[in-house]
C-alpha cells in the first residue's frame, strides 16, 4: 500500500485541479461562490481560481510521473 500511496495522491491532485481548470459541472464556479473563496465579489478571483488549478494539474502530473516511477522500483 505504501508504494501506491504517492500515485493515488499524484492522480487525485491531477484530477482535483483539471476539474477546476475546465470548469467540468460548474465545479470551478461553486469554489468561486463557496466560503473558501477569500475574495468574495472581487472580479479577478475565477482567474485566480483557474491560476491555482494550472498548479493543481502541474502538481498532480509531476506526482503521477513520480508514484509511477516509485511503483515501478519498490
Amino acid at each position: 500500500m505504501e508504494a501506491v500511496l504517492p500515485l493515488l495522491l499524484g492522480v487525485g491532485c491531477l484530477i482535483l485541479g483539471w476539474a477546476v481548470v475546465t470548469n467540468r459541472r460548474g465545479f470551478a464556479d461553486r469554489v468561486v461562490e463557496s466560503r473558501i473563496n477569500l475574495m468574495p465579489g472581487d472580479e479577478h478571483a475565477p482567474l485566480v481560481i483557474k491560476a491555482v488549478g494550472c498548479g493543481a494539474v502541474g502538481v498532480g502530473l509531476f506526482g503521477t510521473v513520480f508514484g509511477v516511477i516509485f511503483l515501478i522500483f519498490s
